[in-house]
């Protein structure tokens, strides 16, 4: 549903997926559920103080987990949560530690440290680390192409970031 533009259905598809997995004992369904609804309410349907409030509790449910995949995920979705809440402090310490987990966790090439590492990049972005984050999204890029290909939208994405934030510090290669 996300995928397909339906943001609206997504979070409430998420919400029942969250509390049918409580009531049923599966906990990393839960949390999964947790840390994708967070970057919804934020990102996709444009409510970060939302998404902000569920920090908390989707910190706990994924923690109680032990599991470093949704550790990595939620981190970095909870980046995101503090970059639109207009944190970018927090949300750059966030991208950070999520980077760690997913490069200690999945293989060099995964796509999901691409999206940490873009992730990451737009924060720096934001906190007029030009270089820094240049540096940071072709990296980003770097490793889409490896993990995804050239002609992926990810891809495309990332470097349409790249691109704006060159042209925000008058960088033009």
């Amino acid at each position: 549903q996300l995928l397909a533009g339906e943001a609206a259905t997504a979070d409430e598809s998420l919400g029942r997926a969250l509390w049918m997995a409580i009531e049923q004992g599966h906990d990393e369904v839960a949390a999964e559920a947790a840390a994708r609804r967070i970057y919804v309410r934020s990102e996709q349907l444009g409510r970060p103080s939302e998404a902000k409030l569920e920090l908390p509790w989707a910190q706990a449910l994924v923690e109680h987990t032990h599991d470093d995949a949704l550790l990595g995920l939620f981190l970095n979705n909870a980046a995101v949560v503090e970059n639109r809440n207009g944190e970018p402090r927090q949300a750059r310490a966030l991208a950070r530690r999520a980077l760690e987990v997913k490069q200690r966790s999945l293989p060099e090439q995964h796509p999901e440290i691409a999206l940490t590492l873009a992730n990451l990049g737009r924060i720096e972005r934001d906190l007029g680390d030009y270089t820094l984050a240049i540096d940071t999204l072709r990296e980003a890029i770097r490793v889409t192409d490896v993990a995804l290909g050239a002609r992926h939208p990810q891809r495309a994405l990332i470097g349409t970031m790249l691109g704006r934030t060159l042209l925000e510090h008058g960088a033009y290669d």
